[in-house]
C-alpha cells in the first residue's frame, strides 16, 4: 500500500532526537545575533518521489489510484505535520518585525510557510491536477500564507500551481 500506513513522525527516534537537539543548540547560538529561519517544506509531490520514486509514482497512478491517493493523503498530513511544528517551534520562538525569517530570506507573515514543488517537472498538467493538486493545496491551505517554489522548467505547471488556495 505504497508505506501509507508506516509513515510517522517520532520525535522519539534516534532522527528526531537529533534533530531537537541541533535546533536547541542552534537556538542558543543565535540568541541575540540573529533569527533562526523556517526554510521549507517539501511539497507532496517532491516527497512522495523522494520517499517512493517519481516512476513509481506514475505508474501507480495507473495501476493503483486509489493506493496513491491514500499514500499522497498521508504524506500531505506528516507534512502539514512537521511544517506546523516548525511554525511553533521556529517561527513563533524567533519572531522577526512580527513574522518570521524563511530560508529564502524572505520575511513571511506568521504562520507562514516555504514548500518547493519541483517534481512537478516530471509531471503532465493533466496528471498533475488530478493526482498532486488536491493534496498540494491541503498542504498549503494549512499554512496563513504560503511561498511556492518551483524550477523554472515546470512553466508548464504555472496556471495549476496558481491556483492553489493562498499560493
Amino acid at each position: 500500500d505504497l508505506l501509507a500506513e508506516e509513515l510517522r513522525l517520532d520525535w522519539s527516534n534516534e532522527w528526531g532526537r537529533r534533530f531537537q537537539e541541533d535546533l536547541g543548540r542552534l537556538r542558543e547560538w543565535a540568541r541575540g545575533r540573529c533569527a533562526l529561519a523556517n526554510y521549507e517544506v517539501e511539497g507532496a509531490a517532491d516527497t512522495m518521489a523522494a520517499l517512493y520514486g517519481t516512476a513509481e509514482v506514475m505508474l501507480a497512478a495507473q495501476e493503483r489510484p486509489e493506493a496513491l491517493a491514500r499514500f499522497a493523503a498521508r504524506v500531505t498530513g506528516l507534512l502539514i505535520e512537521f511544517g506546523l511544528w516548525s511554525v511553533e517551534h521556529i517561527g513563533r520562538e524567533q519572531p522577526l518585525l512580527g513574522g518570521e525569517a524563511t530560508g529564502w530570506r524572505v520575511w513571511m507573515p506568521p504562520r507562514a510557510m516555504c514548500t518547493a514543488e519541483d517534481a512537478t517537472v516530471m509531471y503532465s498538467p493533466a496528471f498533475y491536477r488530478r493526482h498532486i493538486q488536491p493534496h498540494q493545496s491541503r498542504l498549503v491551505a494549512a499554512f496563513g500564507a504560503n511561498l511556492l517554489e518551483v524550477h523554472h522548467e515546470g512553466e508548464h505547471q504555472i496556471a495549476h500551481l496558481g491556483d492553489l488556495p493562498g499560493a
